[in-house]
Order: structure tokens, then sequence, then C-alpha cells
């Protein structure tokens, strides 16, 4: 079966099964369904909600949380695997306006990893993002985003070089947008830019691995056409224009990566039955490249994402997502992504939130033979003590069979945190 059949078989049993079983019987009486759009994991009862800091006209709610993490396969390695404990530590400051006209946030995230004994792996991410949104009319918007990420290459990343350190690089992003809705028909319009700055990294006998290849811009301009059919339900038409150069004409292997494309979907979104909201959509994707040895992508695309509140302290999550990746692998142009996931969310009481998910990710490789599939599997729990404080465990699996060689891992992962939210 191949990757197109199989994406659209899973787009088609998450739909049917998710409307199918979401259409109320015994719930129709039910006083939550007053309110179903909002998943079990969304829900902040006000006895445990964080109130933040109130200045003037803006609400600040800062955060910080420990992680303490058993990993049995740091590396993601096939072989000679290393394990270690890991200390995660994480603090954030989100501010939020509160103003009749206008709107305005900002957020600042910090997270440091901390190895006990393999300390090369140790990362420091950073995370600035501001958005605003200026309304000229009721029903005229302009919005505005701009953030800049200091992030590493995940080992488990088809990307990662195997350096001694994890490959570092910054993002700087901005976007604007314009939005109209006078009655039922949206009309939606922007542009992107992605600014990509990659680390050089060294290799165990003391070599250096040249990033500067993996440097570039990507812009995008996209357009939305919405209609209501009804309140809470919209069709959807959505096209978006990619062109990526690459900072370097040619990578390190003379090959010239620069590509185009476009991504032309149409669709539903909203409350598609009284119990399941999301939306659902598919089209068509093509991307070109300027180098004649790179393979071109194009086929279908399809993707999903579904939330169905199967009773009142229960949500099912169903994701269907499917994305041309940017890579570096020898003579492959891309990567296609499928990604198949499912979740639950249980309330066990107002302050106690179970999950569980399973995960699939295919990457298959444009131009050569490579097909990489990750399985992933995972259950936690949280515990909110009070407005301020919340502990949680939790347990993750995750493995890779590829068809490179001395690629597939198996990971295991085993995690307690403590989380203050003021």
């Amino acid at each position: 079966m191949d990757k197109v059949t199989r994406s659209c078989m899973a787009l088609a049993c998450l739909v049917g099964a998710f409307i199918c079983i979401g259409v109320p019987v015994a719930h129709a009486q039910n006083p939550f369904l007053a309110d179903p759009i909002k998943p079990v994991d969304d829900r902040n009862p006000e006895e445990f909600r964080a109130k933040g800091i109130r200045s003037g006209n803006f609400i600040y709610y800062p955060s910080a949380e420990v992680r303490e993490e058993y990993n049995d396969n740091v590396l993601a390695t096939d072989s000679g695997t290393k394990d270690d404990f890991i200390t995660q530590i994480k603090a954030a400051l989100n501010m939020q306006s509160d103003l009749k006209r206008h709107a305005v946030g900002f957020n600042i995230e910090g997270d440091v990893g901390l190895y006990s004994e393999n300390d090369d792996e140790n990362y420091e991410d950073v995370k600035l993002n501001a958005n605003g949104r200026i309304d000229i009319t009721g029903a005229t918007h302009l919005f505005l985003r701009a953030n800049h990420q200091l992030l590493h290459v995940d080992r488990e990343n088809p990307n990662d070089q195997s350096s001694t350190e994890p490959t570092e690089y910054d993002v700087t992003s901005a976007q604007i947008s314009l939005r109209h809705k006078p009655a039922r028909l949206s009309l939606l319009a922007g542009t992107r830019i992605d600014s990509f700055d990659f680390d050089d990294g060294r290799t165990a006998a003391g070599v250096v691995t040249n990033n500067d290849d993996q440097d570039r811009e990507e812009l995008r301009a996209f357009g939305r056409i919405g209609y209501e059919l009804k309140p809470g339900m919209e069709l959807f038409s959505r096209a978006e224009f990619v062109t990526i150069e690459y900072d370097q004409q040619f990578d390190d292997l003379g090959v010239e990566r620069d590509n185009d494309g476009y991504d032309l979907v149409a669709g539903l979104e909203g409350q598609l039955t009284p119990l399941v909201f999301g939306n659902i959509f598919a089209g068509y994707r093509s991307r070109d490249y300027e180098d004649a040895t790179l393979s071109k992508a194009s086929g279908p695309l399809i993707g999903a994402t579904l939330d169905w509140n199967f009773s009142e302290i229960t949500t099912l999550t169903g994701l269907v997502e499917q994305t041309t990746q940017e890579t570096i692998v020898t003579s492959a142009s891309s990567y296609e992504q499928l990604r198949l996931r499912g979740e639950v969310n249980h309330e066990l009481r107002r302050n106690i939130l179970l999950k569980g998910h399973v995960q699939f990710i295919n990457q298959d490789f444009e131009g050569i033979s490579r097909e990489d599939d990750v399985m992933e599997a995972g259950i936690s729990g949280f515990y909110k003590l009070n407005r301020t404080l919340s502990v949680g465990a939790g347990y993750l699996f995750e493995s890779k069979d590829s068809t490179n060689i001395n690629s597939d891992y198996d990971i295991n992962r085993v995690f307690l945190t403590l989380k203050a939210t003021f």
C-alpha cells in the first residue's frame, strides 16, 4: 500500500469514526452539550486557574517548571546506546492585553536541558514571541506577529549530523495578515518570512561540520476564503505559495537546493456535529527544485484535526498531518512527512487529568529509496494542587524503523515534573 493510499484511508477512517460516533444519542439532554467546544485538556476550572499579575491594561502570567527524566537512549542510536538522567528547567512569561479594542501579546520562554553524564548533550533554547491585532473596523482586523527562537536539532531528527554536540540554530520570523468578515463570507490574506541560521558542528575526530549550507529564507504568501454554512461551521478554500532560497547557491555536495511551490486545499472547519469539532481538508501540493538532480515533490494533500467530546470528562483527539520538509540527506530533495496521532484526555477529577496517545510518522524521502517509520506511545497524569502548583508523571516509548542502515532506534522515557504558574 503506497503512502497516498494509506493517508487517504487514515483520513477517511478518522473522519468517518468521529462523525458517526460523534452523533449524539444518549447525551442529547446533557447540559454539557450546550458548550461542547472545549476539549477536556483546554478546560481550566476557576478554582485552579492562575490569576496572573495585572498592571494597568495588561496581565502577566509567569511560570516555572522542573522536569526530571530518565532516557535509555539519549543519542537515538541503533547500537552502543547510552542512557542518562536529564534535568529540564523551563521558565516563561506570558503577557496579554485587556483592551476594549485592539490586542497585544508577548511571550518569552527559556528551556535548559542538563544531562547527568553526557553533558555534551546539554542545550539552552530560548523563544521570544510578540503578536498584535489592530481592529480597523468590527469586521476587518490586521494581525501582526514576530518571533525569534534559539533552538537545537534533536538527535531523532533525520537532519542530525551526529556532531559531538547538538546542532544549534536560530529562526527569525515575521508575519502580517488581514482578515475581513462582513457577514457569512470571510477573507484572509497574508505573508510570512522565516530566516534560518545554523551553527557549525564538530565530529568526534575534531573535523568541523559546515552547516552554513542549511542557512535559508522561506517566504510564504497565503490566502483563505470561507463561507459560513451555518453558525459554527465554515466551508473554506486555502492557497499558500512558498519560495525557499538558500544563502549559499550550492551546498557542500554542489547541489542547488532553492525551490518553490504551492499548497491548494479545500475543506470544512468548525462544529461538524454537536460533539465533534475541528477541520478536515484535501487538496494538492507541488514543490519544484532549481537543481535538475533533485526530484519534484507533488501529489495529494490531506489533513484533519478533530476533537470528539466523548463524555463530560473525556475527549478524543485525532490528527492527520501531511507536510513537505527540507533535508540535507544526500540526493534527496525533501521528505514528505505523514503524521497520524490519536489522543485521549480524561478528567478523573477537576484537578486530575490523565492522558494517553499513540502516533505514527512516515518520512518518505524524495529522489532516494529511504523511508522512515516512527511509532510513539505514551501515558501521563497531571495533578493540580492549587492555583499555583501542579505535579505530573509519565512514560513515553518511541521506535524508529528505517530502510537506511543503522538508523533504527528504540527509546524509553520516564519523567516527573513540578510546575508553578502565577
